[in-house]
């Protein structure tokens, strides 16, 4: 058994250099905190730089702030895709008006006529 505490699911990690041992410096905390504001360009910028992407605290917070950018990414166009399908749904909800109004038209005309299947029911059941 571990002796250690089990870790919160936000934990921070106080350490200042996430697990180096290398001070972090201001800008290093400014760059970090860019990357995840500005996910893809500065992520992209720390991990392809010479003097950054050799930093643990940069590398981590780069990469990490990029694996994060791609799973939002994913999941804005879900829910895009989903938004999509239910602005669609509304037409579904206006394809009976179709028959309704041309059952209308000829009802206004005088003429008589069997809707398929419903006026069979509706018969059978002595409705009509």
């Amino acid at each position: 058994m571990s002796a250690t505490p089990p870790k919160e699911p936000f934990a921070v990690d106080e350490t200042p250099s996430a697990g180096s041992g290398t001070p972090v410096s201001d800008n290093d905390r400014i760059l970090a905190g860019l990357a995840y504001l500005i996910p893809f360009i500065v992520s992209l910028i720390l991990l392809l730089n010479e003097d950054t992407k050799n930093k643990p605290f940069l590398r981590y917070h780069a990469v990490q702030s990029l694996g994060l950018a791609v799973v939002s990414a994913v999941f804005e166009v879900l829910l895009s895709i989903i938004a999509a399908v239910i602005c669609f749904a509304v037409v579904f909800y206006l394809l009976p008006l179709v028959p309704m109004i041309y059952y209308g038209v000829m009802a206004f005309q005088g003429k008589t006529f069997e809707i398929p299947y419903l006026t069979a029911f509706m018969k059978q059941n002595h409705w009509l």
